[in-house]
């Protein structure tokens, strides 16, 4: 029994510096500003309109907890198949939650539950993981971490993806990731970076 506990820890200590690693970039990372620097005034501008909606929202069937994959058709969707639409709500929602600094809500999203079912024997230790990235989240470093990847997933659908055949699934080759659709959920089956 002592082993098994033995290989739990060190499956979570090896999950979590892979996830330091993962989040902590220092060539990214922005010097701090000396107050001789700082701007003496800031103008804030109004944000720009939200998109208008010009279709229904399209909503599949949902087989993991908290796993609502609603997409709707914005005009930059126009001339685009459905699987690229999917992904691109799927995006959104993920580059959302990691802007909020939700860590936690966005890798639980991305992964499908057969990867949560192998990370995490049970809920206690997913429960237990979830609460240490969360905290390690609200470092400031960590949440301009969090805004730049956000900010490079969105980047995503700027780019034409291959869809496969099933249209099950969305490769950007030059980016390395891969998108999979599961009982009608997107995940992220395999990303450099993400």
């Amino acid at each position: 029994m002592k082993s098994y506990n033995f290989v739990i820890v060190a499956v979570c200590i090896l999950v979590m510096a892979g996830l330091a690693w993962f989040f902590y970039n220092p060539a990214k990372s922005i010097p701090p500003v000396k107050a001789s620097e700082a701007p003496a005034s800031v103008n804030v501008a109004t944000p720009k309109p939200a998109p208008t909606q010009i279709a229904v929202p399209v909503v599949p069937t949902a087989t993991k907890p908290g796993a609502v994959a609603v997409s709707s058709v914005t005009s930059a969707d126009i001339g685009k198949s459905q699987p690229e639409i999917e992904v691109h709500a799927f995006i959104d929602d993920v580059a959302g939650l990691l802007n909020s600094g939700d860590i936690a809500g966005a890798m639980e999203k991305t992964e499908p539950p057969e990867v949560d079912a192998e990370l995490f024997p049970n809920p206690e230790m997913k429960a237990r993981f979830y609460a240490t990235v969360q905290k390690d989240s609200a470092n400031p470093r960590r949440q301009q971490g969090l805004k730049d990847i956000a900010q490079r997933f969105l980047a995503l659908k700027d780019k034409t993806p291959e869809v496969n055949a099933t249209s099950d699934e969305l490769t950007y080759p030059n980016d390395g990731v891969v998108f999979e659709k599961e009982n009608g959920i997107w995940y992220i089956k395999k990303g450099r970076g993400f």
